[in-house]
């Protein structure tokens, strides 16, 4: 697994020495080796690396963990690597976690979001369900519940790209038939 920083060096940690591919996409039709990203976004560098380093993102498919401390090193990482799961805390120093959702929602980012934070305000649920996301956790979570909900958020990704595939397939039949004047492979206006 590769621990990424903000700067773009990475380390390693455990086994895997390959470095991340670029864009979900490429990553996704990779086939049997799915690499999936995982960025954890969080001030406290404790909490931060704890989730980063403690657990076994292998087991659900994560092969690369960054981490950022701040919004702006996070939309950094998300430029970069486009991380699929993002774990991110709700207050910070500079701004909120709720500001970088909102970033990524307008930036139209494909990603799955889950708040992880020590409060249990209404408007901070509110503002996140209102903005798309996919999780929110109060500290502290035991790890195999946030590892089951990154599992989860991964299942509905992939369900997302599934859906988000086949409307291209689709879209470059209707350009074809379009194109074709109406006509598709053999069928005539006869055998209509």
């Amino acid at each position: 697994m590769q621990i990424g920083k903000p700067d773009g060096s990475e380390r390693s940690v455990g086994e895997n020495q390959e470095m991340p591919l670029r864009g979900a996409a490429a990553r996704r039709r990779g086939g049997e080796g799915v690499m999936y990203q995982l960025l954890v976004v969080d001030d406290e560098e404790y909490a931060r690396e704890g989730i980063m380093k403690t657990i076994d993102w292998d087991s659900v498919g994560i092969t690369n963990v960054y981490g950022a401390e701040c919004a702006e090193d996070a939309k950094e990482i998300v430029l970069n690597h486009m991380p699929e799961v993002i774990i991110c805390d709700i207050e910070m120093a500079e701004e909120s976690g709720i500001d970088f959702l909102r970033w990524l929602h307008y930036g139209a980012f494909s990603f799955r979001l889950i708040f992880l934070t020590a409060h249990a305000n209404f408007t901070y649920a509110q503002d996140a369900v209102r903005l798309g996301a996919f999780e929110y956790f109060l500290k502290p979570v035991e790890h195999e519940v946030l590892k089951e909900g990154v599992r989860r958020a991964l299942e509905d990704y992939e369900r997302q790209m599934a859906l988000h595939d086949r409307l291209s397939e689709y879209e470059a039949i209707l350009r074809d038939w379009e194109m074709s004047g109406g006509r598709m492979g053999s069928r005539t206006e006869e055998g209509m």
